[in-house]
């Protein structure tokens, strides 16, 4: 999780990029963030090309999976079994070595 979550999550929600909707988990009601009716280009200025060309693997690679899902996977990366016990930020460089991406 970056740092400054909630204030990023909420830019990018009042900025328009995504929506919230409430969804209803049976045992609690929590929310869904989606911002796939977007169309991010290169001209648009937000994104580079090669960062758009990860945002892409990053969504063919999780398509279609729930928030679980995506966790279990993220928490059999390196990164996060190296940095947990400690409860230690994970160091961006840990991302050049993602296994399951």
């Amino acid at each position: 999780m970056p740092d400054n979550y909630g204030a990023i999550y909420n830019d990018v929600v009042n900025k328009g990029y995504a929506d919230i909707y409430e969804i209803d988990f049976d045992n609690f009601v929590g929310e869904q963030f989606q911002a796939d009716s977007l169309q991010f280009t290169a001209d648009g200025g937000l994104f580079t090309d090669s960062e758009l060309a990860m945002l892409q693997k990053v969504s063919e690679r999780f398509r279609g999976m729930n928030t679980k899902q995506i966790v279990d996977i993220s928490h059999r990366e390196s990164g996060w079994q190296q940095n947990v016990d400690d409860q230690n930020h994970i160091n961006f460089m840990y991302s050049f070595d993602l296994k399951h991406l």
